[in-house]
């Protein structure tokens, strides 16, 4: 168990007995209703740091909340190259996050936000899927003049040739195909 988890249990227990033997008389104090008032306000103010716990007949479900406030958190990063303090690069999308191989990977597929720093607990929200390939091995297309890098099967649009000398190609690397064969691969920018 977690220590906050034991903590809680503790003052449970604690407050419990203190009501329970105030109740009973056996502790010598005479506590009008205005002083028990105040005592379980200052029970209740004491267990609000523990209120995730908190469930009052399935209306209030604290800890479904906290879940839907981390998705819309991680929704954010969609379509992002993001950062970790160390260094670590990936992309997030749907399929949860891909390590990226290289710098020059992180700079084709980064959006105008450029790369996004995320805490380690946000990074460690977010689900793993495979590793993207390398912009640097990747086969190029040219499909009626439009150029693409395809990483894991998908097409990528590269808009500028400047991208395509960056990575130590030339033009004639882009591999010429037809309108069926464009088809077989799925879109991803």
């Amino acid at each position: 168990m977690k220590t906050k988890t034991i903590f809680f249990y503790i003052l449970v227990v604690i407050y419990s007995l203190f009501i329970i033997l105030l109740f009973l008389k056996v502790i010598p104090i005479t506590i009008d209703k205005y002083s028990l008032v105040l005592l379980f306000g200052f029970i209740g103010i004491s267990l609000l740091p523990f209120v995730d716990k908190l469930k009052i007949e399935n209306v209030l479900e604290i800890n479904r909340l906290k879940n839907k406030i981390e998705e819309v958190k991680l929704k954010q990063y969609l379509g992002e190259v993001i950062k970790t303090n160390s260094g670590d690069i990936y992309i997030f999308d749907e399929d949860g996050k891909h390590k990226l191989p290289d710098q020059q990977t992180a700079s084709f597929l980064r959006s105008s936000k450029g790369e996004i720093l995320v805490s380690k607990s946000d990074l460690h929200l977010m689900k793993s899927s495979n590793p993207i390939e390398s912009v640097l091995n990747a086969n190029i297309i040219n499909w009626h003049g439009h150029i693409f890098v395809l990483l894991n099967n998908k097409k990528y649009h590269v808009p500028s040739w400047g991208y395509i000398a960056d990575w130590g190609k030339v033009p004639n690397d882009a591999k010429p195909i037809d309108d069926l064969q464009i088809r077989l691969y799925s879109t991803a920018r």
